[in-house]
């Protein structure tokens, strides 16, 4: 995305405004969707009629006649295929979690689901999206500048959190550590 620094901040700035008319002017997302089309519409409007009364050719005909739409059927089998190859890793990965095939896996997976649920009783969906949305647009360029800082800081949460865990797991019993591991 941060190559074009114009179009970058033109989609953060749409999402931004998209965000608060959802959030704080609590509109609905069929109405939002309908006021832009709307907005769109009459504007198209007005620059046919402007270029009808110049006795300008239509503005618009003739870059829309000339831009293909088509998506090729390869690359829209290709993304369908990619998106059932994703869908199965994680009925498969469910499915392990369900039934408790590594017990570790299934324990850390009912922490994530319990921290997530304190995390969302606290703040609501539209601000959890928005919230990966900013993380998500953010992080590329952050990560870029900072790579090394990141990287150490992230090596020693993961050192941290698996010296937290052994500790927790020394403290078990021996006979739940067996069916643990």
């Amino acid at each position: 995305y941060w190559k074009d620094t114009k179009r970058s901040g033109l989609i953060f700035c749409i999402i931004n405004l998209i965000f608060v008319l959802l959030k704080f002017c609590e509109y609905s997302a069929v109405t939002l969707f309908c006021s832009l089309l709307l907005l769109f519409l009459g504007t198209s409007y007005a620059f046919i009629t402007l270029a009808k009364l110049r006795g300008q050719p239509h503005p618009f005909e003739s870059r829309w006649n000339s831009t293909d739409f088509n998506i090729p059927p390869e690359l829209m089998e290709r993304h369908v295929q990619t998106g059932l190859r994703i869908r199965e890793i994680i009925r498969l990965k469910v499915r392990d979690l369900m039934y408790w095939k590594e017990n570790s896996e299934s324990i850390k997976a009912c922490v994530v689901c319990f921290v997530l649920r304190l995390i969302g009783n606290l703040i609501s969906g539209l601000v959890l999206v928005y919230l990966l949305f900013l993380v998500a647009f953010i992080w590329p360029l952050v990560y870029q500048q900072k790579k090394v800082e990141i990287d150490s800081l992230l090596q020693k949460l993961i050192d941290f959190s698996k010296s937290k865990f052994d500790q927790l797991m020394d403290k078990l019993p021996p006979s739940i550590k067996q069916k643990l591991e």
